[in-house]
């Protein structure tokens, strides 16, 4: 019986010796990130230390299916276990596979709840499932516990932004900014926050600095080019949405914007190709918008025909009280026989519009007008 114990722990004694033989020899090869090498020096140990870094070597070398088996039979061990899950949610989250990772993330929540990478992991995951509400509630703890956290409050101010809270979204982003004013994803997401509350100077400022350091992609290259044209750098916003439309030359908005800027340098023809082409290629709801300003640059040529064409089409699009004030005009200048503009003097005084001087003009007009042709017919 002695015998037998001695061999037992003989074994043993050499079990133990021979694992941590192996484990040690793996971890030389890890230190000279010679991963094959250690895998092969833990071939043959069975022991959960070894499977733990086997396991971790896997997830390391993209070897995940390998590596779950191993993790999942750690998760019962409790000096592994944390581990384990830390890892698994990795993977999962690499995996693209959202509901397993958001389970092993909350698992590494619920045994420490004051870590915030973890919160705001989970409103990542959150996020790209769908779940707005529980995306904001990590995400808004993982603030909590980090203020300081850039990536956090990215995130917070595109969520808010994305669900039109942009005053919260600007708030958060303001701080991103005085935290690290030169962080480009920053400069960024700030100054779309900015375009949308209509800060143009900020947005041409911003991306100005932003376009120095990286290619700007197609929507900050537009609302550059827009902002540049709402603070009259229109030489500069010409530049840069022409360059737009190397790659996108259907690219509506563009063309409505260079028409803008064309037209503030007073060329014309620039200006009238381009609202033209704004018309071409229009699929949104400013179809009306781009005929009125055809509309307009007719009228400073005096070719009313041409004017009163593309006064017609935008009511077509829109019934504007407007319009039917400049049909009015349009018509009144061009036609000898004056019913037609006395009719759109009448739709626009039946109109709502609040300008006061319009309105007395257009009666007055309306008035006087009806009065000649009655006095005419009253002569013949």
């Amino acid at each position: 019986m002695k015998l037998h114990f001695s061999l037992f722990f003989m074994f043993f004694g050499f079990l133990i010796y021979g694992q941590n033989e192996a484990l040690d020899a793996a971890r030389s090869f890890v230190q000279k990130d010679n991963y094959a090498s250690a895998l092969e020096a833990l071939k043959e140990c069975p022991s959960n230390d070894c499977n733990f870094l086997k396991a971790d070597l896997y997830q390391r070398t993209g070897q995940n299916k390998h590596a779950k088996p191993l993790l999942d039979s750690l998760l019962l061990d409790s000096t592994y276990k944390l581990a384990a899950h830390r890892i698994l949610a990795k993977i999962f989250e690499a995996e693209l596979n959202p509901p397993k990772a958001i389970k092993h993330y909350t698992a590494l929540v619920n045994n420490d709840s004051s870590n915030a990478l973890y919160h705001r992991k989970l409103g990542l995951l959150y996020l790209k499932s769908g779940y707005t509400l529980e995306a904001e509630k990590y995400y808004n703890e993982a603030h909590r516990l980090n203020p300081k956290d850039i990536v956090t409050l990215n995130a917070l101010a595109e969520l808010y932004f994305a669900t039109s809270r942009i005053e919260l979204a600007d708030s958060l982003s303001n701080k991103s900014l005085d935290l690290d004013p030169e962080n480009i994803k920053v400069q960024l997401i700030n100054s779309k926050i900015a375009y949308k509350l209509k800060d143009y100077p900020k947005v041409a400022q911003q991306l100005r600095w932003v376009k120095g350091r990286i290619d700007l992609d197609e929507y900050f290259n537009k609302i550059y080019g827009f902002s540049l044209v709402k603070v009259d750098s229109f030489d500069r916003a010409i530049h840069t949405l022409h360059q737009i439309l190397l790659n996108n030359p259907n690219a509506e908005s563009v063309h409505y914007y260079l028409g803008i800027a064309y037209e503030n340098l007073d060329e014309m023809e620039d200006a009238k190709f381009h609202f033209g082409r704004a018309l071409e290629t229009g699929i949104s709801k400013q179809t009306a918008l781009y005929h009125n300003k055809l509309a307009t640059l007719a009228e400073e040529e005096k070719d009313w025909p041409l004017a009163i064409k593309h006064y017609k089409k935008s009511l077509d699009y829109k019934t504007d009280p407007e319009n039917y004030f400049m049909l009015a005009l349009a018509t009144d200048n061009y036609y000898k026989d004056k019913s037609t503009c006395v009719r759109y003097y009448t739709k626009y005084l039946n109109t709502d519009h609040q300008n006061k001087e319009w309105k007395k003009y257009a009666l007055e007009r309306k008035n006087y007008l009806k009065e000649i042709a009655f006095l005419k017919k009253t002569k013949n």
